[in-house]
């Protein structure tokens, strides 16, 4: 799939008229672009798992805390 969208980006970018050297600068650009996304993503993906282990901690301290009151009224 996104094979298949490159290759539409690259005629889209470069034209079918292209020359050799269009063509190296537009593939250029589409590696700099697939680069940025695989580093965006990379920084969501971390975000993400900050997020899900602060959210256990989160469920940890809440079921600690529902066990110490249940304790207490014992």
């Amino acid at each position: 799939m996104w094979r298949v969208l490159a290759c539409v980006a690259l005629m889209a970018v470069a034209g079918p008229q292209a020359t050799t050297g269009e063509v190296y600068t537009s593939i250029q650009d589409l590696t700099a672009v697939f680069s940025l996304e695989r580093r965006v993503v990379s920084a969501l993906s971390n975000y993400v798992d900050d997020m899900e282990a602060k959210l256990l901690r989160i469920r940890n301290v809440k079921q600690l805390f529902g066990k110490l009151v249940l304790a207490e009224s014992r």
